[in-house]
């Protein structure tokens, strides 16, 4: 049996260096996985509920109108937009603008933090695992954030000059606002106010993911990220402000996420849904 663990030319070098889009990365009708094919003409999910963090503090009782919008949101969409939640925008717009800087650096610099063949962690794209794999397009800065014993440094980014600072102070805000949700979950359900965070431990691991999405001359042919299920307990995501992409499954119909400026977007993965 050959065993494949490799990694690929990043895509944005691809891009840069005009090479022909291989094969790899063509969608094809056998790559539908357990969803379906592909739908490019899917509806806005104007109904994804919106929850103000700010209530939630203030929240006693499962009863509590937030409370109840935020169990609506776990029951139905099981993800939710989530508005005055402590992060400033200008501090939302410093991330954003300095992921974006990294992915622009010259090739040479960004591959001081490259991935190993053999690690989810650095810089990098897909791994190839298998024979006729379909990749991502997509270049991803994966790196552990907490607990911090467990950050390998040598994978995050000394340029930008302020990229660790950034992500650190990123970190301890989400941190906060990850408590607080778990909280609010457990008593929107009726459970003990620290159920969830009881179960995750008191060093649970968290790993930030920075995405880049290289303009593709044949859009229509690729895909940024396949369908997948967060394997985690929450995802936080910051959505880019001037690209809508990602695309969410309910009642086997796919939406597109509408972009709110400033919110983030929290999905429940597989490990809190399993026990709730």
């Amino acid at each position: 049996m050959t065993e494949f663990s490799s990694t690929t030319k990043p895509v944005q070098e691809l891009v840069e260096d005009g090479d022909e889009l291989p094969q790899s990365y063509i969608w094809r009708s056998d790559n539908t996985g357990d969803y379906g094919a592909i739908d490019f003409s899917v509806p806005l999910a104007t109904e994804i509920p919106v929850v103000d963090v700010s209530l939630l503090v203030s929240s006693s009782s499962a009863l509590d109108p937030e409370l109840l919008k935020l169990r609506s949101a776990l029951t139905s969409w099981r993800c939710f937009q989530i508005v005055n939640h402590g992060i400033e925008s200008s501090f939302l717009d410093q991330v954003r603008k300095l992921s974006r800087e990294f992915f622009h650096l010259p090739k040479g610099e960004k591959q001081k933090y490259a991935r190993p063949n053999d690690r989810i962690e650095g810089y990098g794209n897909d791994s190839v695992l298998y024979e006729n794999q379909l990749l991502d397009w997509v270049d991803r800065l994966y790196l552990t954030v907490h607990p911090q014993d467990q950050q390998e440094l040598k994978y995050w980014p000394e340029n930008p000059i302020s990229f660790r600072d950034m992500l650190n102070e990123y970190t301890a805000k989400l941190r906060q606002i990850e408590d607080q949700l778990l909280k609010s979950m457990a008593m929107s359900l009726s459970l003990p106010e620290d159920s969830f965070l009881k179960q995750f431990g008191e060093r649970p691991t968290m790993a930030a993911r920075f995405n880049y999405y290289p303009p593709c001359a044949r859009p229509d042919s690729v895909i940024g990220v396949k369908q997948h299920t967060d394997g985690l307990a929450l995802t936080i995501l910051l959505q880019d402000e001037q690209v809508e992409g990602l695309q969410l499954l309910n009642d086997n119909q796919w939406f597109h996420v509408p972009i709110m400026p400033h919110a983030l977007l929290i999905n429940i993965g597989d490990q809190l849904e399993d026990g709730m």
